[in-house]
């Protein structure tokens, strides 16, 4: 009879099993990452399910999958064969789960929209990645290099665990909860623009006080400091810049006001019809299980809201770019900037004002946007 292998060989055998597992689960990570680009999926047939339900099964079952393996990595006895089990079930299930959702997203952007396309991508990405950490760890115990154990893998757990709840939060949230947040970072965005703007025309007079206070005690050290304050806010004498960012002040003002209406008027109300058979419903809250003859109108209304949220994101970027105008004391370019920042805000009142289909009729938001039109072309003192 031969010998009985000593526990030292078996559980050399099954690190050295788990190592494979490892790396066949790095590999996966790294194929799926590199397929999040690929956009060219088109599904065939009509789905009996919404993508963002499959996406939020598969993150739960990767959080799921990632406390085992932390708890196995944490407590001892160390187990290889258990902790290559979990790795196989994730490989086997739950990764390719979440691709094939990012895939099905991908396939119907033109029903999801470029906004909630691209932050699946953005939010399965992390997942991915931090994922593929928690596997380096599980790497760096089996070699040995467990001095920080417990601290690396709570830790890579965590934000595991965190990269799996934002997926869950898309299918909560759906497309217009997704696009109401985003529209609302980007008004703050604004509102701090304004705030500094404010802030840099109004500090003229103090600064030339304390200008003064200290001018007889300056030296050749301080010239360059001098320099910088002068440079940190609106000079007195630039009548003509004071009379723009006041201006621009209003306008901008105008234009936070605008993205408080669109939200509430337009994408809270916005109702999202995607291409799901109704023979199984969705448990997405905006995603209708309307048959699928409703897609080509939800497919013009995606249109009018990517180009929408194409313009209300660059306001803040060109509100950046309003202020190093300013900043340069450059009348001339701020005025430019400034006209096309309005110019962007019309165009998005001209994209909704009778809402997303060409048959809606005039609302409340229809008259309030022609009040706004008429605000926002304004000039000081008329």
């Amino acid at each position: 009879m031969p010998p009985k292998p000593s526990s030292t060989t078996t559980t050399t055998t099954e690190s050295n099993h788990l190592l494979t597992t490892t790396t066949q689960t790095s590999l996966l990570l790294s194929r799926f990452l590199t397929a999040l680009s690929d956009n060219s999926f088109t599904p065939t047939q009509p789905l009996t399910f919404s993508p963002l339900t499959l996406l939020a099964q598969s993150s739960s079952l990767i959080r799921a999958h990632t406390t085992k393996l932390s708890l196995l990595l944490l407590n001892k006895p160390f187990t290889p064969s258990a902790i290559r089990k979990v790795l196989e079930q994730l490989n086997g299930e739950a990764l390719p789960g979440l691709a094939a959702g990012v895939q099905l997203m991908q396939g119907m952007r033109e029903f999801y929209g470029v906004t909630m396309v691209e932050e699946v991508g953005v939010r399965v990405r992390r997942v991915y990645r931090e994922l593929g950490g928690l596997v380096d760890e599980v790497v760096r115990i089996v070699q040995g290099s467990d001095s920080e154990k417990n601290r690396d893998t709570l830790a890579s757990t965590g934000v595991v665990w965190a990269a799996c709840d934002d997926i869950g939060e898309l299918e909560q949230m759906g497309v217009p909860g997704l696009l109401v947040k985003k529209v609302a970072l980007w008004r703050e965005m604004l509102e701090d623009a304004i705030a500094e703007l404010r802030e840099w025309s109004e500090d003229d007079d103090e600064d030339d006080e304390e200008e003064e206070e200290e001018e007889t005690a300056t030296s050749d050290d301080d010239e360059a400091s001098t320099s910088y304050l002068d440079d940190a806010s609106l000079p007195k004498h630039r009548t003509d810049l004071k009379q723009t960012v006041d201006l621009a002040l209003k306008r901008l003002k105008l234009t936070s006001t605008l993205y408080a209406a669109i939200t509430k008027r337009r994408l809270k109300t916005l109702v999202i019809n995607a291409p799901v058979s109704p023979s199984t419903p969705s448990t997405t809250s905006t995603t209708s299980t309307t048959p699928t003859t409703t897609s080509t109108s939800t497919s013009t209304t995606m249109t009018k809201v990517d180009l929408l949220m194409e313009k209300l994101k660059r306001i803040p970027e060109e509100t950046d770019e309003l202020a190093s105008a300013f900043y340069d004391l450059d009348d001339e370019e701020a005025r430019n900037v400034l006209e096309g920042i309005c110019a962007l805000g019309k165009e998005c009142v001209d994209l909704v004002k009778r809402g997303w289909r060409e048959e809606d009729q005039e609302d409340e938001f229809t008259k309030w946007a022609g009040k706004w039109i008429e605000a926002i072309g304004k000039e000081e003192g008329s």
